[in-house]
Parts: C-alpha cells; structure tokens; sequence
C-alpha cells in the first residue's frame, strides 16, 4: 500500500513523490503532484520549487518563472529559490527564437482564455 493511499492530504507525500518523479524523468507526473502539493498547503515553499523545477525540466521556463516566483513571494529571501528563479530567467534568455514565438503564443492564449472568463 502506498503512502498517499494511507494519507491523501499529506502535501509532504506528494513533494516527495513529486521529486522522485523528477529523478526518474517522468516530469509531467512531477508536475502533477507538485501542483497536488500546493493544493493541500499553499503556505509551503517545497510545492512552488516542486512546481518549478518540474517546469524546468519541460522546458516550460515562463512557468518555472512564475512558480519560483509564487514561492519568493511567500519567503522573499530564500536564497534557493531566488537561484532557481535566476536560472529559469537565464533559461528562457538562451532559448531559440521558434522557442520564444511558441512561448509567446501561449501566454497569449492564456490571457485570452481569462479574459472571457
């Protein structure tokens, strides 16, 4: 029996299945569980550097961004996560220019979706 079938509302399970995930390479399920574990404990730095880091991974460097970004605002001097944060920026810096036009069109397409909200 797992864990999180024991306790589904233990946001610590999911941060650290979320990193396991992460080592594995299965970064989508990171993802997935990261955001599970800001749900349950939206206070917590490790569900926003889960989150990140996940995005990281899927090169997805706006949202890593802004989800480092989320955790500084919680902890504004931790220094970790304004590293990860800096990296993401740098990341998104050194991406290629079709990179940059798809990242651009979906927060496009984001901001039109809240906007007929």
């Amino acid at each position: 029996m797992h864990a999180i079938e024991l306790d589904p509302s233990d946001a610590m399970l999911y941060a650290n299945r979320s990193l396991c995930y992460l080592q594995m390479t299965e970064a989508d399920k990171a993802l997935r569980d990261a955001n599970t574990c800001i749900k349950l404990r939206r206070e917590w730095l490790k569900g926003y550097y889960r989150k990140g880091s996940a995005l990281m991974s899927l090169k997805e460097y706006k949202e890593a961004c802004d989800a480092f970004e989320a955790g500084l605002k919680l902890d504004p001097g931790n220094t970790e996560l304004e590293k990860v944060f800096q990296e993401a920026v740098e990341a998104m810096k050194r991406m290629t220019w079709p990179e940059k036009e798809k990242m651009l069109q979906a927060i496009q397409l984001e901001k039109t979706d809240t906007e007929n909200v």
